[in-house]
């Protein structure tokens, strides 16, 4: 196959197009059930998984290179007041969470802020990825929910 044919093969059946994404997320729910009661599927790159309570959410993503997860504060919060929140739980929560860096600056203006980001590799397009793929977010996004609530309010999830 010629590199064109298969550049064109690759952009067909890569997870950058909403489609795709749909179909994984989709697949993830079907793979893991109890995630539908966290977020539905949807074309985007990302489902949240919401603590209201916490008024933090659990973000899962896929990307064309892996899949990761990492926490943010609520739609419309304040990233700076989430950052204060989360601070004096840090080093427990690295820890927990087997992360090195409790900040991540995202591209933009104002550069917005990703928790305890995790990531792992993934040639995500390959379908035949997408189990392992579905199995490590469902088990972090719940090693998360778990880590937050244990180390932040003394109590399990």
């Amino acid at each position: 196959m010629t590199p064109l044919a298969t550049s064109i093969i690759n952009q067909r059946d890569s997870i950058t197009r909403l489609k795709i994404r749909k179909d994984f997320w989709e697949f993830l729910i079907s793979r893991h059930p109890i995630e539908e009661d966290h977020a539905p599927s949807t074309r985007n790159a990302y489902r949240w998984r919401p603590l209201p309570k916490m008024r933090l959410v659990i973000v899962q993503f896929v990307a064309q290179h892996g899949v990761g997860v990492f926490v943010r504060g609520q739609r419309g919060g304040n990233s700076d007041e989430v950052e204060n929140r989360l601070r004096p739980y840090a080093a427990r929560l690295k820890k927990a969470l087997g992360v090195d860096e409790f900040l991540v600056l995202g591209h933009g203006n104002p550069s917005p802020k990703y928790f305890f980001q995790k990531f792992k590799n993934f040639k995500s397009s390959r379908q035949t990825n997408w189990g392992r793929m579905a199995d490590w977010l469902h088990k972090e996004a719940d090693a998360y929910q778990d880590a937050l609530y244990q180390v932040m309010e003394g109590r399990k999830s």
